[in-house]
């Protein structure tokens, strides 16, 4: 081997060991780069979750709000239209009070000349009263024409009187109508205030949802190359600051309830507490269940509680408060078999603890996503 061809070799050695070396540094910095952005990313989803969850709770208490407005608006119109009723019944029977008044009237001045003494009917009543034949007569033709004019008098006064209840129960009337109509359009805007405000929740649910899909998937991926404060950063979008781990949660909920801690029940309770989603303090099952110090975490009335072990005994007593009359027995007895996840969700479903949420699917929707990425939400 020549000396030449020997130098080239070593050459083309240094190029490819280069090239080797280059290649390993550029899939590390590419690596690298992808796990950064895997991060911002996460953080985006992070940002996202809170900002949705803020959304949500805008829109229900808005929806609320309608709704007690369209409530009130409501109890309002139903005397308004009772009144209307009353008042249109009213004014019925006086028009016909009136006809009947202007009936009398006309048979009294009938009557005036037709029964005045020695008058004809149809003759002049001033030229019979001239043409008397006596100081009597005469006497007697004032006298019945005073009587006359008192019948008509009377006539004429009823007949005004009734036409001003008329006007004035005419006018109240009105009135009522108009009433009517300003509270019947305040409680078909607060009934559309309140769809748009459903409308939104649930736009803003679905956005949620679909963050929080995006982040266990994402979690899924890179849970090796992530650090602790990452999934922790994560976990606190989800739950708030005052909450541990769904799985930790799970099991201490599942102890309390006499219930084995067996993986079908872990699942079934982590599915529970992704589903309602909530960042009430020590309440992932989001109860409304009032304790001693804990607080109003929404305008539906969640409570924070004020420890773990508070808030775990509040959704011990709720589930004992309607173990019968709200189907909550049943859940808890599907957990003691340690049943499919499915079957206890389906119990969960079935019970009036979130009664037609999610579609009909609460809890049972989510299941499989949950036994799918098991670690993942155990650590969330």
């Amino acid at each position: 081997m020549s000396v030449r061809g020997a130098h080239r070799r070593a050459l083309a050695l240094c190029v490819a060991l280069s090239a080797v070396v280059t290649g390993v540094a550029s899939s590390h910095a590419s690596t690298a780069d992808r796990l950064d952005r895997a991060r911002a990313h996460l953080q985006a989803l992070t940002g996202e979750i809170a900002t949705q969850s803020r959304a949500v709770e805008d829109a229900r208490a808005a929806a609320i709000d309608a709704e007690s407005r369209a409530s009130e608006a409501d109890q309002a119109l139903v005397p308004l239209i009772v009144h209307r009723v009353e008042v249109a019944q009213h004014v019925a029977a006086v028009q016909a009070e009136l006809e009947a008044a202007q009936e009398r009237f006309h048979e009294a001045v009938v009557q005036a000349f037709i029964s005045a003494p020695g008058v004809q009917p149809g003759a002049d009543t001033f030229a019979a009263v001239l043409d008397a034949s006596s100081f009597e007569d005469l006497q007697d033709q004032l006298a019945f024409g005073e009587a006359a004019a008192n019948v008509r008098a009377k006539a004429v006064a009823e007949v005004t009187s009734l036409d001003r209840q008329l006007a004035t129960r005419g006018a109240t009337l009105d009135d009522l109508m108009g009433a009517a109509q300003d509270v019947r359009a305040r409680l078909d805007a607060a009934l559309q205030e309140q769809q748009a405000a459903l409308v939104r929740e649930q736009q803003a649910m679905d956005a949620l949802n679909q963050a929080r899909t995006e982040i266990v998937a994402l979690i899924d991926r890179l849970k090796a190359k992530l650090a602790p404060k990452d999934v922790q950063a994560v976990a606190r979008a989800f739950q708030g600051d005052h909450n541990i781990s769904y799985g930790a949660w799970a099991e201490a909920f599942l102890q309390v309830m006499g219930a084995p801690r067996c993986h079908a029940n872990l699942v079934v309770t982590i599915a529970w507490q992704a589903q309602e989603g909530t960042q009430a303090a020590w309440n992932p099952l989001a109860t409304t269940h009032r304790m001693d110090g804990s607080t109003d975490f929404n305008s539906v009335g969640v409570q924070n509680y004020r420890t773990l072990a508070q808030g775990l005994e509040a959704t011990k007593e709720t589930i004992e408060n309607g173990w019968e009359s709200y189907g909550y027995g049943a859940v808890i007895r599907s957990m003691r078999d340690c049943a499919d996840p499915l079957v206890t969700a389906q119990a969960i479903a079935a019970s009036s603890w979130c009664s037609g949420c999610a579609g009909g699917q609460y809890v049972v929707g989510i299941v499989p996503a949950v036994e799918a990425s098991y670690d993942t939400y155990y650590d969330l």
